[in-house]
């Protein structure tokens, strides 16, 4: 606006073609400070968005008001605080689990398109060049904030307002999170912005203008109801959701901000006590350590009981039948699990789904003591087993947040994920192991043992009254509205039907691997053979991380891994040789691994970040039905159909023999050799389905969310009580 100067920062190691080292925040802000100090007259504002720019904006007001340099305020968008864990446990923990030198360009530039950045005219080179200097520049950031919120900082005497878009997943939990940079102010506010995303600085810049000009005046004049919601009215695109002031130290322990949903002044603690956080990760640490011994718990019990009925009756009906009770149950009651959670304590929820999967474990464990345990008594129980850990993990999904300070989340989650994939790949190992060496009373011993040390640490621990992860629809709607956005696009529908047919291929075979071993071997080698699939899964994800995924054609390379994915799979069934079973599971599992990095590409690179929940979870849904059906008809009644093949007589009797060879099991043997036929006649297929084989020519990149977002005003605005989310083409991406 007129009266005002707009002043830019170039930080080196951004420039391409120009070599220039990435600086420490601090040294980057000691020379702008000695600019401004020389050249910039008046009273400044300092804006900084996304971490870096956040960061950078923090070091400068910091520095500025050493120096006696008057400010009016600091503004930070998109961006809270943010931290490495300190610990001598959390530490190592989250540093491996970030591992970004591993990470591909490529992936972190998918990432970047998804929140909604345009990187259509750029050249590889300097998508590289940019995505490494954004990777720097994060790790730079981090480790400066670490730095500062260990070690204290200088209290300004401005406000520090927040900057959110309201669809920003880095703007989740604003209405608390704005009062941790108080650490930094006694005077904290927060600004929403509509319907935007993480991109706005770009994209709504003329309100951005208005917001870093207008808020703090507001704020400091003492009329900052003037720009609440209320007082802005419907058609506002931005207003102030809250203010803080601070003028005492914070009392003892953590405290929930609760949110007006107005602009009016509240009194909150201002600065974040070091012990509170230190305390928090503890908290943290000690659950994430009981669930972990839980998950380990569950996992044996999951993969041995369906194992031992299987040993015990021969009967793959039986197995299957048990596997899918432990599985369809908890699906579900997903939809019921995530409505409670979301209107229930947390801790009583976990806490209620502990208790309830430790009481029916124990009652598995008395049944096997007194040699009671049959069939119907087992599937009952275990499909208990599964709704119990379905309410429990959900609700430990949704305390995370609440339970970790919100600066070190990232970090928390990350852990989460590397517990819980180590729970299901050790999970069976040790599985096999104690099932032959001292029998499943003893599994289910240790489980219940799992749970009581469960309980007991959640019991012991009071959640801090923090916000908690909620989702803003429910499961059942995510699903619809993603089915939806996928219908009304045939290259989507297509590939929807592509992969409810690959799940459906591929399922059967994952279910009969410990059928197929035993079949030929004993027990130790199910254990070495499930090694092999977890190393080859574990394998194609890092790959994937390494290398990205095809940059365009991703279909295309979809279709080459089912491909190569086929000949895995009927090496798996061809001889009853236990090496070539290891190299079959192995390579297959490489491949599905590749698979579903790329399927989650796909959903970066050509659906809007707002859209990706409802995507993922109609993804998730074909997954998770295709497993029943696979657990319930194809394992069980498959090699019962195709076994009589392998000892026939005549030219089919012929070819089954050459195909998996003849004694006991050789029917899971043909059922791997079908299920590879299946998978080439599908890699076959995509060629010959117009939307497929068009897929990564016809669907254009998602554009920026922002300007969904600016399309979603309009709709509003015009009266349409429609809700459609589309795709525009070129033309209209050029005219928004």
């Amino acid at each position: 606006p007129a009266g005002h100067s707009l002043y830019s920062i170039q930080v080196p190691g951004h420039e391409i073609g120009l070599a220039e080292e990435h600086l420490p925040v601090a040294e980057v802000a000691e020379a702008c400070v000695a600019e401004i100090l020389r050249n910039v007259s008046g009273s400044l504002v300092i804006y900084g968005h996304c971490g870096p720019g956040g960061a950078l904006a923090v070091a400068l007001a910091q520095r500025l008001a050493a120096a006696g340099r008057e400010l009016e305020a600091l503004y930070l968008g998109g961006v809270f605080p943010f931290a490495r864990p300190t610990g001598r446990l959390l530490s190592p923990l989250s540093r491996l689990v970030q591992m970004e030198r591993f990470r591909a360009d490529r992936n972190a530039a998918n990432w970047m398109r998804g929140l909604g950045a345009d990187l259509s005219d750029l050249d590889d080179d300097a998508v590289q060049f940019m995505m490494r200097a954004m990777r720097k520049d994060g790790v730079l950031a981090e480790t400066y904030l670490t730095e500062l919120l260990s070690r204290g900082a200088r209290t300004l005497s401005v406000p520090v307002i927040s900057v959110v878009g309201e669809r920003d997943p880095a703007g989740l939990f604003y209405q608390e999170r704005y009062t941790e940079w108080g650490f930094l102010s006694n005077f904290t506010g927060v600004v929403v912005l509509r319907e935007a995303g993480h991109f706005f600085v770009r994209h709504r810049a003329a309100e951005l203008a208005e917001i870093i000009t207008a808020t703090h005046p507001a704020m400091l004049a003492g009329s900052s109801d003037a720009l609440s919601r209320a007082s802005m009215g419907t058609d506002a695109t931005w207003w102030l959701h809250e203010c803080s002031r601070a003028d005492t130290e914070p009392p003892a322990g953590p405290e929930r901000p609760r949110s007006t949903g107005s602009g009016s002044q509240r009194p909150r603690p201002g600065r974040p006590a070091s012990a509170d956080r230190q305390q928090g990760m503890s908290l943290f640490s000690a659950i994430a350590v009981s669930q972990l011994i839980s998950i380990i718990g569950s996992t044996l019990t999951e993969f041995s009981v369906p194992l031992w009925i299987y040993l015990k009756t021969g009967s793959l009906s039986y197995f299957g039948l048990l596997a899918v009770v432990g599985l369809l149950p908890g699906i579900v009651m997903a939809p019921v699990a995530g409505a409670i959670v979301d209107r229930y304590d947390r801790r009583r929820v976990m806490v209620a789904g502990d208790v309830a999967a430790c009481s029916v474990e124990g009652a598995l464990l008395v049944l096997a003591w007194i040699n009671r345990l049959q069939v119907w008594n087992i599937a009952v129980l275990v499909g208990l087993v599964s709704v119990a850990l379905m309410f429990q993990r959900t609700a430990y999904l949704s305390a995370i947040p609440q339970i970790v300070p919100k600066r070190f989340l990232g970090h928390a989650n990350g852990i989460f994920q590397m517990a819980a994939g180590f729970g299901q790949f050790a999970g069976p190992l040790l599985g096999v192991a104690l099932l032959a060496t001292v029998g499943l009373r003893n599994i289910l011993a240790v489980d219940v043992a799992s749970y009581i040390i469960a309980i007991s640490v959640v019991i012991l621990i009071r959640f801090p009254a923090a916000m908690a992860a909620q989702r803003t629809e429910s499961v059942m709607a995510e699903i619809g509205q993603g089915l939806r956005y996928i219908l009304a696009r045939p290259n989507f529908r297509a590939l929807l039907i592509f992969f409810a047919v690959l799940n459906l291929c591929v399922a059967p075979l994952v279910v009969l691997e410990a059928p197929l071993v035993l079949s030929m071997a004993s027990l130790p080698a199910v254990a070495a053979i499930a090694a092999a699939s977890g190393i080859g899964a574990a394998v194609g994800g890092l790959t994937m991380s390494v290398w990205g995924g095809p940059r365009f054609m991703r279909v295309r390379g979809i279709r080459v891994l089912v491909a190569i994915l086929a000949p895995f799979v009927a090496l798996t069934g061809f001889r009853p040789e236990l090496l070539l079973v290891a190299i079959g599971m192995l390579g297959a599992n490489f491949c599905v691994g590749m698979i579903n990095g790329i399927v989650m590409t796909i959903i970066h690179a050509k659906v809007p970040q707002r859209l990706h929940g409802r995507v993922i979870a109609l993804s998730v849904l074909i997954a998770s039905l295709a497993l029943p059906f696979a657990f319930g008809v194809v394992a069980p009644y498959g090699p019962r159909i195709l076994d009589p093949l392998t000892s026939a007589h005549g030219i089919i009797g012929d070819i089954a023999h050459a195909a998996t060879g003849s004694g006991h099991g050789r029917g899971i043997g043909l059922v791997y050799i079908v299920g590879a036929i299946m998978l080439a006649l599908v890699a076959a297929g995509i060629g010959r389905v117009r939307p497929l084989a068009r897929f990564d020519i016809e669907v254009e990149d998602a554009i920026p969310d922002d300007l969904l977002g600016i399309r979603a005003i309009d709709v509003s605005r015009s009266g349409d009580a429609r809700v459609v989310v589309s795709v525009p083409g070129q033309a209209e991406r050029e005219n928004l």
